[in-house]
């Protein structure tokens, strides 16, 4: 799957704090729950290399590491929390095609 450059933006910024998305896939009381079965290091691993692709990169959404940290960063997104009115809608429209691509929710507020 390849994402725009505004939609790319809004994954990256979630990429970042990968110890957040590490505790969105494992954090369940039974560990038969969790979303992936990876270790941390291996988690880690993979948003760096996700990282460093650029926006139009092919991303591997049949690997279900990826898939998850991908929607992860939809779903735990904080990007629009403090973002000027001005910059919004551009990046409201990425969201939204996030959301169509993803089956996935993007707090937009």
């Amino acid at each position: 799957m390849k994402f725009s450059k505004t939609e790319w933006d809004i994954i990256n910024n979630r990429l970042e704090v990968s110890d957040c998305i590490w505790d969105a896939l494992t954090d369940f009381e039974d560990s038969a729950d969790c979303l992936i079965k990876e270790t941390w290091e291996e988690l880690y691993k993979r948003c760096k290399e996700l990282l460093a692709l650029n926006p139009k990169d092919e991303v591997d959404m049949d690997d279900n590491l990826t898939a998850h940290i991908i929607w992860d960063c939809c779903d735990g997104s904080t990007f629009f929390f403090e973002m000027p009115d001005n910059m919004r809608a551009r990046y409201t429209k990425a969201a939204y095609s996030l959301q169509r691509k993803l089956d996935v929710y993007i707090p937009l507020d």
